[in-house]
C-alpha cells in the first residue's frame, strides 16, 4: 500500500501501489451517523487527489421552484368518473413518456435522466442527487403513522421516491402530484442554473424560457415514468399545478406529504389553506426553516431574489412558530414539530405534523 498524508479534502499519495480509502461520518442531533465506506484502487504514480465536500456537492443543484405559473395548454388531472382512476393526460405527453421508457429499457442510458431521487429500479438504483442513505434518513425523519390501508397524496413528487415508498409501506392508494418539475427540460435547466451561478447572476424564471419549459411533453417526468414502469407500480400520477388545480378533482387524502415545497411558493398562506382542503387526517410538512435567537413570534423571512443557493425559486422561509401559525391559520386543529431546530444552527430542515 502506498504511503500518503491527508489534509482537509485532499489526500497526497507519495508512492505507487494499491490504496484503500476508508471514510466515516459521526452523527449529531440532525443527521444519523453515516456508514463506513471503503474503496481500493491502483496508483501508478504519486499524486494528490482532492475530494468534493458534501457542501460542494449539494451546492451543484438547486431546489427547483414549485409555484403558481401560467396554466399549461392542457391541465391533465385524474377524472375518476370518466377514467376509473387511470391517469388522464394529453396524447403528446403520453407518447413522450412511452418513448422515454422504451429508450431506457431497450438499451438507452439511465444516466441520460437528471435524477433528484435515488429510486430503486429493480436491476439498479437510479443515480439520484439525493443518495439512498439520505432518502432513508429523510423518510425516517417524517415519523409517519402506519400507512397500511391509507390514501396518500405526495405533492411535488418529482422522481417519486416518497410516493413509491408509501406504496411499499402498504398504502391503499398513492397519488404523485407534480407539474413544474415535470414540465422542465432538467438537464438544460441544470446547465443554465450552473452557468448563472458561476457568472454571479440570478437566473430568470425557468417557466418563462421556451427552451426549458415544455408542459405539453413533460420531459422532467422521465425519471418518474421509468421508475413507475420498472417497479410495476400502482401509484397514480396527477399532472397539475398545486396552486391552480381544481381541488375537488384532486380529492382529499388520509395523509398528505408536502415535502420541500412551501418555501418555493409565492403565496404560502394560500398554499396552506389549499393543503388543508386536501387533508382528511394528517399533513406532513417539511420545509427550509430559520431559527432566530430570542425570537418566538411567528415569522417568515422573505427572499426577494436568488439569495439562497443562487436559486430563483426560493421565496419564504418560516421560523418554527411561523410554520405553526400558517397551519393553525389555515384551519388545522393541531400542529406538532417532529424535527425541530438543532442547537447552534440558524438554517435547518423543519418537519411538522398538522392534524385536522
Amino acid at each position: 500500500m502506498p504511503s500518503g498524508r491527508a489534509g482537509g479534502a485532499t489526500i497526497t499519495l507519495l508512492l505507487a501501489g494499491t490504496c484503500t480509502v476508508r471514510a466515516a461520518q459521526a452523527g449529531n442531533t440532525v443527521y444519523a451517523a453515516a456508514p463506513t465506506v471503503s474503496r481500493s484502487f491502483r496508483i501508478t504514480a504519486a499524486r494528490p487527489i482532492s475530494f468534493r465536500t458534501l457542501t460542494q456537492i449539494l451546492a451543484e443543484s438547486p431546489w427547483l421552484r414549485f409555484q403558481a405559473v401560467p396554466p399549461a395548454p392542457v391541465v391533465p388531472i385524474i377524472d375518476r368518473a370518466r377514467c376509473a382512476g387511470q391517469e388522464h393526460v394529453s396524447g403528446s405527453a403520453r407518447a413522450g413518456a412511452s418513448r422515454r421508457i422504451s429508450h431506457v429499457i431497450d438499451g438507452g442510458d439511465v444516466e441520460d435522466i437528471f435524477w433528484w431521487h435515488s429510486v430503486d429500479l429493480g436491476d439498479r438504483v437510479a443515480p439520484g442527487h439525493k443518495s439512498p442513505e439520505l432518502l432513508e434518513h429523510e423518510w425516517a425523519g417524517l415519523h409517519l403513522p402506519e400507512l397500511s390501508g391509507k390514501s396518500v397524496l405526495d405533492i411535488g413528487a418529482w422522481d417519486g421516491y416518497f410516493s413509491f415508498r408509501a406504496e411499499r409501506e402498504g398504502a391503499a392508494r398513492v397519488v404523485a402530484l407534480d407539474h413544474y418539475v415535470w414540465s422542465l427540460d432538467l438537464p438544460r435547466q441544470q446547465a443554465y442554473w450552473r452557468d448563472s451561478r458561476d457568472r454571479g447572476v440570478a437566473p430568470e424564471p425557468y417557466h418563462e424560457q421556451p427552451e426549458l419549459w415544455h408542459p405539453d411533453t413533460l420531459p422532467g417526468k422521465a425519471g418518474f415514468d421509468l421508475a413507475h414502469a420498472s417497479r410495476n407500480s400502482r401509484v397514480e400520477s396527477m399532472v397539475a399545478d398545486f396552486m391552480t388545480a381544481d381541488l375537488d378533482a384532486v380529492g382529499a387524502f388520509d395523509i398528505v406529504l408536502f415535502l420541500g415545497v412551501l418555501y418555493h411558493l409565492e403565496e404560502p398562506f394560500t398554499a396552506m389553506r389549499r393543503l388543508r382542503r386536501l387533508t382528511n387526517a394528517l399533513a406532513v410538512i417539511e420545509s427550509e426553516a430559520i431559527a432566530i435567537e430570542g425570537q418566538s413570534r411567528p415569522i417568515l423571512e422573505f427572499l426577494p431574489g436568488a439569495e439562497v443557493n443562487a436559486d430563483v425559486g426560493n421565496w419564504w422561509v418560516p421560523t418554527e412558530a411561523g410554520l405553526h401559525g400558517l397551519c393553525l391559520g389555515a384551519g388545522f386543529s393541531e400542529v406538532e414539530t417532529v424535527v425541530g431546530p438543532p442547537a447552534g444552527h440558524e438554517r435547518y430542515r423543519l418537519v411538522v405534523h398538522a392534524r385536522v
